[in-house]
């Protein structure tokens, strides 16, 4: 029996749409950006990194090779396109809006490329805000006619949204290899911890003041028995029987209730208000 031997379906041939253009140009910018990985990476190991990421996420298979080649146009056409866009905004004209500016940079780049439209707008929208790419892949300039002076803020820049450069404000580049490996390891972890610190501190600052709210009471209270054990004392010892001691302690008691008297006759108030150790505490040896 003869045996036919089915090759698999050859993909050669099936074009590119703008999905997969876009899941291109977001592989590369996050192996680009990963600085955990590092940018002395192998060619080989970039590409692969890449096109792990495009066949997880595209429906239609494409080979290494095939999506590095296909980045390559992507590349070549976007850094024309931006050179374009870089010659508009430097040159603008009063009264033009981003429609206007849009389609002088069309102009311009159908001008340099024998009359071919630009086509990798989709790509340009993810590609412009990558810090690496769009310093990285800087496409020179020439100016047809002297630059006039610089726009205003209030004038309409092509590209300028919020995510996207602007010339003479380069984006920001991403964190570097050593601190995404910090944030990767767990060492990088102190904002993470800050609300954690704050929080028991402010903790310990309320159990301080609650401490504290609690010794006062105390000494409050220690104050005040003190203060009634002195008060009866000082009533034991006026209401003392003169008659039941010696004449030697009948003085000793009469010159106490004599003290006592006295300083209850210059106070404000019954129960004396100095301190307790400096209040006469009387001592009765019998």
């Amino acid at each position: 029996m003869l045996k036919v031997r089915l090759r698999p379906q050859s993909i050669r041939g099936v074009n590119w749409n703008a999905k997969e253009d876009v899941v291109l140009c977001n592989a590369w910018v996050t192996i680009s950006e990963d600085g955990a990985i590092g940018i002395n990476q192998p060619g080989e190991t970039f590409w692969g990194r890449i096109h792990e990421i495009f066949s997880a996420q595209s429906q239609i298979p494409r080979t290494r090779d095939a999506i590095e080649s296909r980045f390559k146009i992507i590349n070549n056409q976007c850094s024309q396109w931006k050179g374009c866009v870089r010659k508009v905004n430097a040159t603008p004209r009063s009264g033009s809006n981003l429609d206007d500016l849009n389609f002088q940079a069309k102009d311009i780049f159908m001008n340099d490329n024998n009359g071919k439209t630009f086509k990798f707008e989709h790509a340009w929208r993810v590609l412009q805000v990558c810090p690496k790419w769009y310093q990285q892949y800087e496409a020179p300039v020439s100016f047809s006619r002297p630059i006039s002076s610089p726009q205003s803020h209030d004038s309409p820049t092509l590209g300028g949204s919020a995510s996207s450069p602007s010339d003479g404000e380069p984006l920001q580049r991403p964190e570097g290899r050593d601190k995404q490996k910090a944030k990767r390891s767990g060492k990088a972890k102190v904002s993470k911890l800050d609300p954690m610190m704050t929080q028991c501190l402010q903790e310990m600052i309320e159990q301080g003041r609650e401490q504290a709210s609690r010794r006062a009471k105390r000494d409050e209270l220690q104050h005040k028995a003190v203060e009634s054990e002195i008060t009866r004392n000082q009533y034991d010892l006026l209401a003392a029987d003169l008659s039941k001691f010696s004449p030697r302690k009948q003085r000793w008691i009469k010159q106490k209730q004599d003290e006592i008297m006295g300083y209850s006759q210059n106070s404000s108030s019954d129960v004396p208000d100095t301190p307790a150790e400096e209040v006469y505490r009387p001592h009765f040896d019998f």
